[in-house]
């Protein structure tokens, strides 16, 4: 009995193909919004930021009306009049993704995500560095 039925949905699938790109496209989206949601629930509520008193972190962004740019690096003398003079903040870092290339003799060259810090980068978050020791 059951093999019947999906002899039959099978052979109606067939002979209505736009019913059933619209049932694949239905299905991926569902399945796709779904994967999403939990993803931004499950980093965001599940597992929050592991640092300690994450309320007390904050982001700064530089902001160039003439270009209409809201969310722009800070450039490091900006950095440092920032760090120098706020009164604000009990700490500021610094921090710049980047990408690394590192070639060894013999072999292809890799690229590798990374980042270039300041030295409070890590006191500040409460982590230590994965490899290595702390600035000094």
């Amino acid at each position: 009995m059951l093999m019947q039925d999906v002899r039959y949905a099978f052979r109606s699938l067939i002979k209505n193909p736009g019913f059933t790109a619209i049932a694949v496209a239905c299905l991926a989206l569902g399945i796709g919004v779904n994967a999403t949601i939990f993803s931004v629930i499950d980093g965001v509520i599940l597992h929050p930021m592991t640092y300690p008193e994450p309320e007390r972190l904050m982001i700064l962004h530089s902001r160039n009306l003439e270009e209409r740019v809201n969310r722009g690096p800070v450039s490091y003398p900006d950095f440092k009049d920032l760090r120098d003079t706020a009164t604000s903040f009990e700490s500021m870092a610094a921090i710049a993704m980047r990408s690394l290339t590192i070639a060894d003799p013999g072999r292809d060259a890799e690229r590798y995500p990374g980042a270039t810090v300041s030295w409070t980068l890590f006191r500040i978050l409460g982590t230590p560095p994965i490899e290595g020791r702390d600035f000094t």
